[in-house]
Protein backbone atom coordinates (compact mmCIF):
# COMPACT_ATOMS: atom_id res chain seq x y z
CA UNK A 1 0.00 0.00 0.00
CA UNK A 2 1.29 3.42 -0.94
CA UNK A 3 2.54 5.58 1.91
CA UNK A 4 4.09 8.99 1.36
CA UNK A 5 7.76 9.42 2.24
CA UNK A 6 8.24 12.67 4.13
CA UNK A 7 10.98 13.75 1.73
CA UNK A 8 8.49 13.54 -1.16
CA UNK A 9 5.73 15.56 0.50
CA UNK A 10 6.43 18.54 -1.73
CA UNK A 11 6.04 16.48 -4.90
CA UNK A 12 2.62 15.24 -3.82
CA UNK A 13 1.51 18.71 -2.67
CA UNK A 14 1.67 20.06 -6.23
CA UNK A 15 -1.58 20.56 -8.12
CA UNK A 16 -2.44 19.52 -11.69
CA UNK A 17 -2.19 22.31 -14.25
CA UNK A 18 -5.10 23.31 -16.41
CA UNK A 19 -8.81 22.57 -15.99
CA UNK A 20 -9.99 19.38 -14.36
CA UNK A 21 -12.11 16.88 -16.29
CA UNK A 22 -15.03 17.74 -14.03
CA UNK A 23 -14.76 21.43 -15.00
CA UNK A 24 -14.42 20.53 -18.69
CA UNK A 25 -17.50 18.33 -18.43
CA UNK A 26 -19.53 21.13 -16.84
CA UNK A 27 -18.34 23.57 -19.50
CA UNK A 28 -19.32 21.14 -22.28
CA UNK A 29 -22.84 20.85 -20.82
CA UNK A 30 -23.07 24.63 -20.67
CA UNK A 31 -21.92 24.87 -24.27
CA UNK A 32 -24.60 22.37 -25.29
CA UNK A 33 -27.27 24.50 -23.62
CA UNK A 34 -26.01 27.60 -25.43
CA UNK A 35 -26.00 25.83 -28.80
CA UNK A 36 -29.55 24.58 -28.20
CA UNK A 37 -30.77 28.10 -27.41
CA UNK A 38 -29.01 29.53 -30.45
CA UNK A 39 -30.58 26.90 -32.70
CA UNK A 40 -34.09 27.60 -31.39
CA UNK A 41 -33.64 31.32 -32.07
CA UNK A 42 -33.17 30.73 -35.81
CA UNK A 43 -36.41 31.36 -37.70
CA UNK A 44 -34.96 29.64 -40.72
CA UNK A 45 -33.79 26.26 -39.48
CA UNK A 46 -32.34 25.48 -42.90
CA UNK A 47 -29.91 28.38 -43.03
CA UNK A 48 -26.21 27.59 -43.20
CA UNK A 49 -25.46 28.47 -39.55
CA UNK A 50 -28.42 26.51 -38.19
CA UNK A 51 -27.48 23.46 -40.23
CA UNK A 52 -23.87 23.71 -38.99
CA UNK A 53 -25.07 23.82 -35.37
CA UNK A 54 -27.42 20.85 -35.89
CA UNK A 55 -25.11 18.63 -37.91
CA UNK A 56 -21.66 19.48 -36.59
CA UNK A 57 -21.45 21.50 -33.38
CA UNK A 58 -24.17 19.76 -31.36
CA UNK A 59 -23.02 16.20 -32.27
CA UNK A 60 -19.41 17.13 -31.49
CA UNK A 61 -20.41 18.57 -28.11
CA UNK A 62 -22.58 15.54 -27.30
CA UNK A 63 -19.62 13.30 -28.04
CA UNK A 64 -17.34 15.43 -25.85
CA UNK A 65 -19.85 15.33 -22.97
CA UNK A 66 -20.04 11.54 -23.20
CA UNK A 67 -16.24 11.18 -23.21
CA UNK A 68 -15.75 13.56 -20.29
CA UNK A 69 -18.55 11.93 -18.30
CA UNK A 70 -16.50 8.73 -18.18
CA UNK A 71 -13.53 10.48 -16.55
CA UNK A 72 -15.03 13.46 -14.73
CA UNK A 73 -14.84 11.70 -11.37
CA UNK A 74 -11.44 10.11 -11.93
CA UNK A 75 -8.89 11.44 -9.44
CA UNK A 76 -6.33 13.73 -11.04
CA UNK A 77 -2.84 14.28 -9.67
CA UNK A 78 -0.04 16.50 -10.91
CA UNK A 79 2.62 15.35 -13.36
CA UNK A 80 5.21 15.80 -10.60
CA UNK A 81 3.22 13.48 -8.33
CA UNK A 82 2.78 10.95 -11.16
CA UNK A 83 6.53 10.85 -11.74
CA UNK A 84 7.15 10.16 -8.05
CA UNK A 85 4.40 7.54 -7.82
CA UNK A 86 5.61 5.71 -10.91
CA UNK A 87 9.14 5.71 -9.47
CA UNK A 88 7.74 4.33 -6.19
CA UNK A 89 5.88 1.60 -8.08
CA UNK A 90 9.01 0.54 -9.96
CA UNK A 91 10.94 0.37 -6.69
CA UNK A 92 8.17 -1.82 -5.25
CA UNK A 93 7.93 -4.08 -8.31
CA UNK A 94 11.64 -4.55 -8.95
CA UNK A 95 12.83 -4.41 -5.35
CA UNK A 96 15.46 -1.75 -5.89
CA UNK A 97 15.72 1.97 -5.20
CA UNK A 98 16.58 4.57 -7.82
CA UNK A 99 20.08 5.84 -7.19
CA UNK A 100 20.66 9.55 -7.67
CA UNK A 101 24.21 10.85 -7.70
CA UNK A 102 25.38 14.44 -7.68
CA UNK A 103 27.86 16.50 -5.70
CA UNK A 104 25.21 18.07 -3.48
CA UNK A 105 23.79 14.74 -2.32
CA UNK A 106 27.26 13.23 -1.99
CA UNK A 107 28.38 15.95 0.39
CA UNK A 108 25.14 15.78 2.37
CA UNK A 109 25.45 12.03 2.86
CA UNK A 110 29.19 12.14 3.55
CA UNK A 111 28.88 14.85 6.20
CA UNK A 112 25.44 14.03 7.58
CA UNK A 113 26.64 13.08 11.06
CA UNK A 114 29.08 15.98 11.28
CA UNK A 115 26.40 18.45 10.17
CA UNK A 116 24.04 17.15 12.87
CA UNK A 117 26.76 17.41 15.51
CA UNK A 118 27.56 20.99 14.45
CA UNK A 119 23.88 21.93 14.52
CA UNK A 120 23.57 20.59 18.07
CA UNK A 121 26.70 22.50 19.11
CA UNK A 122 26.05 25.80 17.33
CA UNK A 123 22.36 25.94 18.24
CA UNK A 124 23.13 24.91 21.81
CA UNK A 125 20.54 22.14 21.68
CA UNK A 126 20.14 20.00 24.80
CA UNK A 127 22.26 16.88 24.57
CA UNK A 128 20.72 14.44 22.16
CA UNK A 129 21.74 11.80 19.66
CA UNK A 130 20.92 11.52 15.99
CA UNK A 131 17.56 9.83 15.53
CA UNK A 132 17.79 6.37 14.00
CA UNK A 133 14.11 5.45 14.42
CA UNK A 134 11.84 5.00 11.43
CA UNK A 135 8.30 6.34 11.85
CA UNK A 136 5.16 5.51 9.93
CA UNK A 137 1.40 5.53 10.18
CA UNK A 138 -1.43 4.77 7.78
CA UNK A 139 -0.38 7.55 5.41
CA UNK A 140 3.25 8.62 5.91
CA UNK A 141 6.78 7.39 6.60
CA UNK A 142 9.93 9.21 7.62
CA UNK A 143 13.10 9.37 9.70
CA UNK A 144 13.74 12.85 11.15
CA UNK A 145 17.31 13.85 12.03
CA UNK A 146 16.62 15.04 15.57
CA UNK A 147 13.76 15.73 17.91
CA UNK A 148 14.08 17.38 21.30
CA UNK A 149 11.16 18.15 23.61
CA UNK A 150 8.42 19.60 21.38
CA UNK A 151 10.65 20.30 18.36
CA UNK A 152 11.79 18.25 15.39
CA UNK A 153 14.94 19.23 13.50
CA UNK A 154 16.02 18.51 9.95
CA UNK A 155 19.62 19.30 9.00
CA UNK A 156 20.72 20.21 5.47
CA UNK A 157 24.38 20.47 4.47
CA UNK A 158 24.96 23.19 1.84
CA UNK A 159 27.41 22.52 -0.97
CA UNK A 160 29.20 25.87 -0.65
CA UNK A 161 28.67 29.45 0.50
CA UNK A 162 26.82 30.27 -2.72
CA UNK A 163 24.17 27.63 -2.11
CA UNK A 164 24.00 28.43 1.62
CA UNK A 165 20.81 30.52 2.24
CA UNK A 166 22.52 33.25 4.25
CA UNK A 167 20.12 36.04 3.24
CA UNK A 168 16.91 34.06 2.79
CA UNK A 169 13.98 35.00 4.99
CA UNK A 170 11.77 32.09 3.88
CA UNK A 171 12.48 28.41 3.30
CA UNK A 172 14.45 28.21 0.03
CA UNK A 173 12.88 24.89 -0.93
CA UNK A 174 9.17 24.50 -0.19
CA UNK A 175 9.53 20.70 -0.26
CA UNK A 176 11.26 20.86 3.12
CA UNK A 177 8.22 22.55 4.66
CA UNK A 178 6.08 19.53 3.81
CA UNK A 179 8.83 17.15 4.89
CA UNK A 180 8.93 18.71 8.35
CA UNK A 181 5.14 18.88 8.63
CA UNK A 182 5.09 15.11 8.13
CA UNK A 183 7.91 14.65 10.65
CA UNK A 184 5.95 16.65 13.23
CA UNK A 185 2.84 14.62 12.51
CA UNK A 186 4.68 11.30 12.88
CA UNK A 187 6.50 12.25 16.08
CA UNK A 188 3.73 14.24 17.75
CA UNK A 189 5.85 17.40 17.87
CA UNK A 190 4.38 20.87 17.37
CA UNK A 191 7.44 22.84 16.26
CA UNK A 192 10.02 22.36 13.53
CA UNK A 193 13.43 23.78 12.71
CA UNK A 194 14.95 23.46 9.26
CA UNK A 195 18.67 24.00 9.71
CA UNK A 196 21.28 24.62 7.00
CA UNK A 197 24.91 24.03 7.94
CA UNK A 198 27.95 25.13 5.93
CA UNK A 199 30.93 22.78 6.27
CA UNK A 200 34.18 22.29 4.41
CA UNK A 201 33.86 20.03 1.40
CA UNK A 202 36.03 16.89 1.73
CA UNK A 203 38.77 16.82 -0.88
CA UNK A 204 37.60 13.50 -2.29
CA UNK A 205 34.23 15.07 -3.14
CA UNK A 206 35.43 18.32 -4.60
CA UNK A 207 34.50 18.97 -8.22
CA UNK A 208 35.91 22.46 -7.91
CA UNK A 209 38.65 24.16 -5.84
CA UNK A 210 38.37 23.10 -2.19
CA UNK A 211 35.80 24.98 -0.11
CA UNK A 212 37.24 25.78 3.33
CA UNK A 213 35.35 27.88 5.87
CA UNK A 214 37.45 27.31 9.00
CA UNK A 215 38.18 31.03 9.34
CA UNK A 216 34.52 32.04 9.02
CA UNK A 217 32.51 32.87 12.15
CA UNK A 218 30.00 30.14 12.95
CA UNK A 219 27.11 32.63 12.76
CA UNK A 220 27.68 32.70 9.00
CA UNK A 221 27.70 28.90 8.79
CA UNK A 222 24.32 28.05 10.24
CA UNK A 223 20.86 29.23 9.20
CA UNK A 224 17.53 28.16 10.63
CA UNK A 225 13.89 28.44 9.60
CA UNK A 226 11.25 27.79 12.23
CA UNK A 227 7.56 27.02 11.86
CA UNK A 228 4.74 25.19 13.62
CA UNK A 229 2.62 22.15 12.97
CA UNK A 230 -0.31 22.79 10.65
CA UNK A 231 -3.01 20.09 10.87
CA UNK A 232 -4.70 21.44 7.72
CA UNK A 233 -1.56 20.69 5.71
CA UNK A 234 -1.56 17.13 7.02
CA UNK A 235 -5.25 16.63 6.24
CA UNK A 236 -4.62 17.86 2.70
CA UNK A 237 -1.67 15.46 2.30
CA UNK A 238 -3.75 12.57 3.66
CA UNK A 239 -6.38 13.20 0.99
CA UNK A 240 -3.67 13.34 -1.64
CA UNK A 241 -2.36 9.98 -0.45
CA UNK A 242 -5.86 8.55 -0.86
CA UNK A 243 -6.06 10.11 -4.33
CA UNK A 244 -2.75 8.51 -5.26
CA UNK A 245 -3.94 5.11 -4.08
CA UNK A 246 -6.95 5.47 -6.34
CA UNK A 247 -4.69 6.61 -9.19
CA UNK A 248 -2.54 3.49 -8.67
CA UNK A 249 -5.60 1.22 -8.67
CA UNK A 250 -6.65 2.65 -12.05
CA UNK A 251 -3.16 2.65 -13.54
CA UNK A 252 -2.63 0.12 -16.31
CA UNK A 253 0.75 -1.65 -16.39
Amino acid sequence: MFKLRASKGGAVATNPTGKSNAVKHAEAIEKMAELTVRLIEFKNQECKTAIEIKTIKIPETEKLIAELYKVKDVVEISETAKTYVQEWLKESIYGTKKEIKNKYLSKGLRLEDEAIDKAIEWLDIDFTLKNESFFEDEYFTGTPDLFVKDTVYDIKCSWDCFTFPLFDTEIPTKDYFYQLQIYMHLTGKTKAVLCYVLLNTPEELTWEPSNNYDAVDKKYKIKTFEFEYDPLVIEDLKQRVLNIREYINNLKY
